[in-house]
């Protein structure tokens, strides 16, 4: 079966806002001191979802534009970010990472979240420079990373993965070497957390690989987590081992054009 990928994440949005965890609390202050972000600094956050990253800019203060392309995803973060909305520092759109309607020169910083593993890498650099006011501005990426290979447990819930993703390929890891030109900085930190199953699945389904809610092909995989967590849960709870990973960079003009 063929999905748009604009439509990978219908029907996902509810889950997504609910369940999907947030940033580690570390995310905010590095980016003020790594990349000297600011209250008044306007920003694009590209691939926006339902706001998980937004949100922390938008209570430092900042107006954020938040572009992205499918309905479900956009409806669910403009509901959720009302307040922001109303005092106009919010502003939503329909855009994609290679084409974001952002006028030029008009932006200081662009972020995005774990959207940025879909993007198109040519034409979203083309576009990122269109719409940044200096030509050096921070472009940071933040994403949550389960730790699938530290004990029992993790390694058991990859293979139920493996099981039921659906036959359609995943984002493919992108190469942020050739996207920066080798200038960027990454660094971790902790994000683990006890969950519970319902938080657990609802996680799951909130991923683009997962077989749509209310499927056959859901129910199966539900009846797998649960048997699984009756497993290896305690008091509960399963220990779930998240880095929360905050890498920052500038687009390298000259290794662009070596090309």
């Amino acid at each position: 079966m063929s999905i748009d990928p604009l439509d990978r994440f219908s029907k996902r949005a509810d889950y997504y806002a609910k369940y999907r965890p947030k940033y580690a609390s570390e995310t905010l202050a590095t980016l003020q001191t790594a990349c000297g972000l600011t209250p008044d600094m306007v920003i694009a956050d590209v691939g926006s979802g339902t706001g998980n990253l937004a949100e922390i800019l938008l209570r430092n203060g900042n107006h954020v534009f938040g572009i992205e392309p499918n309905t479900d995803m956009r409806t669910t973060a403009e509901a959720l970010l009302a307040e922001f909305i109303a005092n106009k520092t919010f502003t939503s759109l329909t855009g994609t990472a290679e084409a974001t309607t952002l006028p030029a020169s008009s932006m200081d910083m662009i972020t995005a979240g774990q959207a940025f593993d879909w993007f198109d890498p040519e034409p979203t650099k083309t576009e990122f420079r269109r719409i940044l006011k200096k030509p050096d501005g921070w472009i940071v990426l933040v994403r949550n990373r389960w730790l699938r290979n530290t004990n029992d447990a993790n390694r058991a819930y990859g293979g139920i993965v493996r099981k039921h993703t659906l036959p359609y390929p995943p984002a493919p890891e992108p190469n942020l070497v050739a996207f920066f030109g080798g200038g960027y900085t990454a660094r971790e930190f902790d994000n683990t957390r006890l969950e519970t199953l319902d938080c657990i699945t609802g996680g799951l389904l909130s991923a683009s690989f997962a077989p749509i809610p209310d499927s056959p092909e859901h129910h199966a995989l539900a009846a797998d987590l649960k048997t699984w967590f009756e497993r290896y849960q305690q008091e509960g709870h399963i220990r779930v081992e998240i880095k929360t990973e905050v890498l920052w960079g500038k687009l390298n003009q000259d290794a662009d054009s070596r090309g």
